[in-house]
């Protein structure tokens, strides 16, 4: 409203300026006019006074996303959008507040970009949430708009707590610690929770099975260092919870076992023997008393000269490296090995107390029947040392042969005589010692076969013997005789038979077969002017007699024959 008869401008509205002038309204209607920029203006007359009214309309809110109803899983990012606008200010200079009737008004900034204010969460609650967005212009007018989401509970992840080691607990290199946890779930029974206990430095160390009460715990020795324990349950839906601590495993070395006053770490070299630690006093007891590296310096017990052994193992000189027991015995007129003898074993020592030493010659200064000039013995020695052995004994080989008459050598000055040699034809010599000359088999023997009828021609069925010469019925080099009880029957035989051998068969000349004499069968052909010879019927079996045609004379009709009876052939 303004005072009667004063001027009101507003500038640059829909309708160009405008000087409005306000009236008395009483009894005058209102007449409404078109709005410019939000200014609503009203004017009625009916004489001079006029009325002019200005009205503010609120935004227009309306959410574009999620869609009503929406549902998501809990800690899942959700992007609220609404489309914001006002006829009299720009969408930018509007005031946008988000909010939840469970978890209230979301802190933040929501100015509209381009008309679009945006709310994105993934923090809200499990539950039914109505979520509101309010626009509010500048003249104070406000709108808002609702929409309903579901966020789902989704379980929660298992609680650890670490209840050994506890805050100060530290473990010593090598001893078991036992380790403790107390695992539980929302949805789970602790048995059935999975557990793994597990160091930055050794890895995964145990995986204890909980008891009913969650408690699970292992019993297990780390490796020295500073451990960032971790230990994790998981339940059978995957979800995990953890908790960590730190644990010292202190190393052996650093700590003083045996109450010294040293450790391992400041040199003492046994912890364990408290008179033993560097400083202490060495004394003759096999053991680095002062950690020095050295045992039983500057007492009886130590190696003075590096043999190997001090006098209190018998060294007899321990400020010679060359003498002490069981050194070697060197010819130097010193006891170099302590056994109170001096060059023993030497070649200056007559050992076996022959009267001969190995400067006087002796071959074995260890056999007192050994030494140069001895006599010679049968004992596979050289007695008198002159590079022989047994010369003019049994045991010697004179011949050579490398046999002696010891080892059963029959001639030993005839080096082609031992058992070793072999039995050579010819030289009327016992080659081989076993008592016969030129016996069967013998190098360059005769294979002789067994030839009974005296034919030159030896049997196969009896084997034949190699010889230095023939022997009794074994004096044919063949084997090819087919009956060795008949002269006439040899491979040799050209003669034809008509007798059988006496086992029967035709056989004489040992070809495998009976070979007939007259083979051919007599035939006349028809008007033929020759006649072949011929048997008139069949042929006859070996030895068997019948009518055998000689000559014929050929007519139209007929023939002629002239027969003789012969027997048939075989050999």
């Amino acid at each position: 409203t303004t005072v009667p008869g004063e001027e009101l401008v507003v500038a640059e509205t829909a309708l160009g300026p405008m000087r409005l002038s306000r009236l008395p309204l009483a009894g005058l209607p209102l007449v409404g006019l078109p709005a410019a920029g939000g200014l609503s203006l009203g004017l009625a007359g009916c004489g001079s006074d006029k009325s002019v009214g200005i009205y503010n309309t609120p935004p227009s809110v309306s959410i574009t996303q999620p869609a009503d109803g929406a549902t998501y899983d809990e800690g899942t990012s959700v992007t609220f959008e609404a489309m914001v606008d006002d006829d009299f200010d720009d969408p930018a200079d509007l005031a946008v507040t988000w909010s939840s009737d469970i978890q209230g008004t979301f802190e933040g900034d929501y100015t509209p970009e381009q008309g679009v204010s945006r709310l994105i969460t993934a923090n809200l609650e499990p539950g039914n949430h109505t979520i509101t967005v309010k626009a509010v212009d500048s003249g104070g007018e406000g709108a808002s708009a609702h929409v309903l989401v579901t966020i789902v509970d989704l379980p929660d992840d298992p609680e650890v707590e670490i209840v050994h080691p506890a805050s100060g607990e530290s473990g010593m290199e090598g001893e078991d610690f036992e380790f403790v946890a107390l695992v539980s779930d929302a949805n789970d029974a602790a048995e059935d929770l999975a557990v793994r206990f597990e160091s930055d430095i050794d890895g995964v160390f145990c995986e204890p099975e909980p008891d009913a009460t969650g408690r699970a715990a292992c019993e297990t020795a780390l490796s020295p260092g500073d451990h960032l324990l971790t230990f994790t349950a998981t339940d059978t839906d995957g979800f995990e919870g953890a908790a960590t601590a730190v644990f010292v495993v202190v190393a052996a070395s650093e700590s003083d076992d045996d109450g010294d006053g040293w450790t391992e770490a400041q040199g003492d070299c046994d912890d364990a023997d408290d008179d033993v630690y560097p400083g202490a006093a060495e004394t003759w007891n096999g053991v680095d008393d002062d950690c020095d590296g050295t045992v039983d310096e500057g007492t009886e017990g130590y190696d003075d000269d590096g043999d190997g052994y001090s006098e209190s193992d018998g060294d007899c000189d321990d400020a010679d490296a060359d003498t002490h027991p069981g050194a070697t015995e060197t010819c130097d007129d010193e006891d170099d090995d302590c056994d109170g003898i001096t060059d023993e074993d030497t070649v200056c020592y007559d050992d076996d107390g022959d009267g001969y030493t190995e400067l006087d010659l002796d071959c074995d200064d260890g056999d007192g029947t050994v030494w140069p000039g001895a006599p010679e013995l049968e004992d596979g020695l050289d007695n008198d040392c002159d590079g022989t052995v047994d010369e003019g004994t049994n045991a010697y080989d004179d011949d050579g042969d490398g046999y002696s008459e010891n080892d059963g050598d029959c001639d030993d000055d005839d080096p082609s005589a031992s058992p070793g040699e072999t039995e050579t034809c010819g030289d009327g010599v016992d080659n081989d010692c076993d008592g016969s000359a030129d016996e069967e088999n013998a190098d360059g023997c005769t294979t002789y076969y067994y030839d009974y009828d005296g034919d030159s021609y030896g049997s196969d069925s009896v084997a034949g013997r190699c010889l230095c010469a023939p022997s009794g019925y074994y004096t044919s080099t063949y084997d090819t005789d087919c009956y060795d009880y008949d002269a006439n029957a040899n491979p040799s035989q050209t003669s034809w038979f008509t007798n059988a051998r006496a086992d029967g068969s035709f056989d004489w000349n040992c070809d495998g077969r009976e070979s007939k004499y007259y083979t051919s069968e007599y035939d006349c052909p028809f008007l033929d002017t020759s006649c072949t010879t011929g048997w008139e019927s069949s042929v006859k079996s070996c030895g068997n007699a019948g009518t055998y045609v000689t000559s014929c004379s050929n007519y139209l009709v007929y023939c002629d024959t002239t027969t003789a009876t012969r027997t048939q052939k075989c050999r």
